[in-house]
């Protein structure tokens, strides 16, 4: 079977649920390119289980399991999907949420 895709372009997109938040800013599908993961969570185990099966599947993945050192660290404009955990100590998913949507608006 062959698929054939087009690009597809999504402004923004957020997934919720009681472990996760998924935010797709600016998301566009393509064939030829690798699309960059980040993911936050306090829980080292499950950063490295995420990055091994994202970077199994051709996704080029960063973690950090501080939320307040992703915040520091957070590159606006550079991840095309972020995977948040929603319960951290410190920030919780949504506080780090809106620190990111305010770092990507400058």
């Amino acid at each position: 079977m062959f698929i054939h895709l087009q690009t597809i372009k999504i402004k923004s997109i957020i997934f919720y649920s009681k472990k996760f938040i998924v935010i797709i800013q600016n998301y566009a599908i393509t064939l030829d390119n690798k699309k960059r993961i980040l993911v936050v969570d306090d829980e080292l185990d499950i950063c490295l289980v995420l990055k091994i099966v994202l970077e199994k599947t051709g996704f080029l993945v960063d973690y950090f399991y501080n939320p307040v050192r992703a915040i520091d660290e957070f590159k606006s404009n550079f991840y095309d999907l972020i995977i948040l955990d929603v319960q951290m100590p410190n920030i919780n998913g949504l506080q780090l949420y809106r620190e990111i949507k305010k770092e990507m608006k400058r």
